[in-house]
């Protein structure tokens, strides 16, 4: 029982391992590690999320949101590890800006980004409240990269999906590339087309 207690342990610490202490004590507060995500834990998927807009090289306020990106829950992965009535708790730690954006991500119609890029002013849906939201070009960027990224980090984990999903997918992010950086276009694009020849293989 201590070897296992120790390996969670163990396997929390890799997990939050290079984020602020701040950031990592607020997701172990959140039960962030013990929250199952696509074969693994919503902990591991959120900072995977995170390292990749590192590594495109976005903002801060856009990695930091990517990080607490799904704390709420979506209309996709509806297990919530806060509620709304924590929001000013997170925000007071991660920043306005960040958590706006996690918010944001969490209540909309996802499918409603590529739209919003589609014209102007930029609308997305609040799925929750059941009303339209006018956003920024840089809110609308954010989010769409915030997207890809949590795309690429656990497409490979995801359920079976058709090659018609995954051919939407692409087409729309296809359309929105001006809208990401150029790093998370090219994984995003890569990472569809890569699964979309998966699925027409599985369908045969």
């Amino acid at each position: 029982m201590a070897d296992g207690r120790m390996a969670n342990r163990v396997s929390q610490d890799d997990i939050f391992r290079g984020l602020e202490p701040q950031v990592a004590s607020l997701l172990r507060g959140l039960n962030a590690h013990r929250v199952p995500h696509s074969r693994q834990t919503l902990a591991e998927h959120l900072v995977g999320t995170h390292d990749l807009l590192r590594r495109w090289e976005n903002s801060d306020t856009t990695c930091v949101a990517g990080l607490f990106h799904s704390v709420y829950g979506t209309r996709v992965f509806e297990i919530a590890c806060a509620d709304f009535a924590s929001r000013k708790m997170i925000r007071d730690i991660i920043g306005e800006a960040a958590e706006s954006l996690a918010y944001q991500f969490c209540v909309a119609d996802r499918e409603t980004f590529f739209d919003a890029a589609r014209r102007t002013p930029h609308v997305i849906r609040d799925a929750v409240a059941d009303r339209k939201v006018t956003v920024t070009r840089r809110t609308l960027c954010a989010l769409l990269e915030i997207e890809a990224a949590n795309i690429v980090e656990h497409i490979s984990r995801r359920g079976r999906e058709t090659r018609r999903q995954m051919r939407w997918y692409r087409d729309a992010f296809s359309e929105c590339e001006s809208f990401l950086s150029p790093a998370g276009a090219s994984a995003v694009i890569e990472a569809l087309d890569l699964h979309t020849a998966d699925a027409a293989v599985t369908e045969r």
